[in-house]
């Protein structure tokens, strides 16, 4: 996804009488070389959630022949299908593919928001929702794609798949012990 340090979200987009639940999410997919024409006609007949949310399948065509997929988008509904579509890009890409899904639940009054963020990693046809940990920072809600839920991913390692593992355990050293 690209040198993202992190991203955020004022809550002040909202307004302050809003409450209910957000759910932001965000892709950046480098496509590269040959991928920039195959993929499009690898994902020919299959379901792209994104897509209606991106202006249909022509520009999402016109996205990947560009060499970029790029979408961040924020509803009040869920999109189904997100990881679904991550690990579409992943089974004909040579990468693995990640992207972000945020849950951010803004209650009446002056109770506090409840955030959940997960990085959704797509590799060789196979998906990880994979917990992050959110901080504040000046009011906005960060959210760092490399700051992972360490304690929850252990607690979820036996379940996991072993690409997922190789990668966590390289990343953080008290994963590479397990």
């Amino acid at each position: 996804m690209g040198e993202d340090p992190g991203l955020s979200f004022p809550w002040s987009e909202v307004g302050d009488d809003f409450a209910g639940v957000l759910w932001h999410y965000h892709l950046d997919l480098p496509v590269e070389g040959s991928d920039r024409r195959n993929l499009s006609l690898a994902l020919e007949g299959e379901t792209i959630s994104l897509e209606r949310h991106v202006g249909g399948r022509e520009q999402l065509d016109e996205m990947i022949l560009r060499g970029r997929v790029l979408f961040r988008k924020t509803l009040e509904q869920e999109l189904e299908g997100f990881a679904e579509d991550i690990r579409l890009f992943a089974t004909f890409l040579f990468a693995v593919v990640r992207g972000l899904e945020v849950r951010e639940e803004v209650p009446a009054g002056a109770d506090p928001t409840k955030v959940r963020a997960t990085k959704i990693l797509g590799c060789r046809g196979d998906v990880v929702r994979s917990p992050l940990v959110v901080t504040v920072d000046e009011g906005r809600l960060v959210v760092d794609p490399d700051h992972d839920d360490v304690d929850a991913i252990a607690a979820s390692w036996a379940s996991s798949p072993r690409w997922y593992q190789d990668g966590m355990r390289k990343k953080h050293a008290r994963l590479g012990r397990m």
